[in-house]
């Protein structure tokens, strides 16, 4: 162990030590906490509450602040809005803990009811920990009935609580429990697509990537695509990039097929694009593209693009191109334009970065599942052969794999 490492370690354990004596010293302030809970004086509850949450961070204080969860539980209902606000927000991490659930199930009810708080912000904080006591399975019964509280905030007049309660009801999709009722959401989050709000268009458009993991919301989902497609020729970035992203889930399902057809153009064109994460991004859903046959056609000029990008000056875009063009290798439409990039695959075989070995090693391997690329290939046998003898096992693996793939074509 080096210097360097003993002194961060020696660093390391000393911080702990302290933390610990620290924390043994305020466990014996914990009940006076739990107490300050239900105090006669709005602040003071106020404050103790606040405080309470950042304790639920630390085991060491769990047994001792048990006590405390009634009082959060009963804040919950309180007539002052702040007060409903704070318990609200301590509520919510309080549930990354289970050895409190038990104790949090009264409140849920709460936060159901809070979800239609006259107050804006109330609404949003209730929306915010309705969205994190999801996670939970434990309440799930109990929370079916503020869906369609959910749903509704969905159409609200206030743009923050209509992008929050998207983000929650993205979170809600993953739990089947909740789908029957969700359903009469899909119709606002369609809409959303095409608002004029670009932080909500990105927003129901990533909510609308976790709805199609779920074959129940298909066909209500089936009018949003074309708003997928308008966003990816967005001239915001982010905004073309978070489409790029959920046009690739929707690619696994073919309900969605006809509609993305019309999207692959802007795709390839991102291919080319001058922004590094762009091309990236738009690189590996070329690759989840690739997977259906249906969209074949349309991705023939988006070949060079990934050749090009082979060899970009930047790493994580070779390594993103390279996983590409060994999945298109699977497809014989593509294999006369793939040829061009053969020479770089070969050429990174010997990079000095290992991730970039690693992954055009493997890329080299599917290519050498298919005669045609064989004579173009040759030219990497001495790295192959070289990286035999590589530390990393997935690598020599692969590198065995290519050469017996390729022996019968050897001389």
């Amino acid at each position: 162990m080096t210097e360097l490492a003993v002194h961060s370690v020696s660093h390391d354990t000393a911080k702990s030590e302290i933390y610990s004596v620290f924390h043994d010293a305020m466990k014996a302030g914990i009940p006076h906490i739990v107490e300050m809970l239900r105090d006669t004086n709005c602040e003071v509850r106020q404050s103790a509450t606040r405080t309470f949450g950042k304790l639920a961070d630390h085991v060491v204080f769990h047994d001792t602040m048990k006590a405390g969860i009634p009082q959060i539980v009963e804040m919950l209902g309180d007539s002052d809005r702040e007060l409903r606000e704070s318990s609200t927000r301590t509520f919510g991490r309080l549930a990354d803990h289970i050895v409190f659930h038990d104790s949090m199930k009264p409140g849920i009810p709460h936060i159901v009811e809070m979800l239609r708080d006259t107050n804006c912000e109330v609404r949003q904080s209730a929306t915010r920990t309705f969205g994190k006591l999801a996670d939970h399975v434990v309440f799930h019964d109990t929370m079916k009935a503020g869906i369609p509280h959910i749903v509704e905030m969905l159409g609200d007049s206030d743009r923050e609580l209509r992008e929050s309660s998207t983000r929650t009801f993205g979170k809600l999709a993953d739990y089947s429990v909740f789908h029957d009722a969700m359903k009469a959401g899909i119709p606002q989050i369609v809409e959303m697509l095409g608002d004029s709000d670009r932080e909500l268009r990105e927003s129901s458009t990533r909510t609308f990537g976790r709805l199609a993991d779920h074959i129940v919301f298909h066909d209500s989902m089936k009018p949003g695509i074309p708003h997928i497609v308008e966003m990816l020729g967005d001239s915001d970035r982010q905004l073309r990039e978070s489409s790029t992203r959920t046009f690739g889930k929707l690619a696994d399902y073919s309900v969605f097929h006809d509609a993305m057809k019309a999207g692959i153009p802007q795709i390839v064109e991102m291919l080319g694009d001058s922004d590094r994460e762009l091309r990236e991004s738009s690189t590996r859903t070329f690759g989840r593209l690739a997977d259906h046959i249906v969209f074949h056609d349309s991705m023939k000029p988006g070949i060079p693009h990934i050749v090009e990008m082979l060899r970009d000056t930047n790493c994580e875009v070779r390594q993103s191109a390279t996983r590409t063009f060994g999945k298109l290798a699977d497809y014989s439409v593509f294999h006369d334009a793939m040829k061009a990039g053969i020479p770089q695959i070969v050429e990174m075989l010997g990079d000095s970065d290992r991730e970039l070995r690693e992954s055009s090693t493997r890329t080299f391997g599917r290519l050498a599942d298919h005669a045609v690329f064989h004579n173009a290939l040759k030219a990497g046998i001495p790295q192959i052969t070289e990286m035999l003898g590589d530390s990393d096992r997935e690598v020599r693996q692969s590198a065995t794999h290519a050469l017996g793939t390729l022996a019968p074509a050897l001389p």
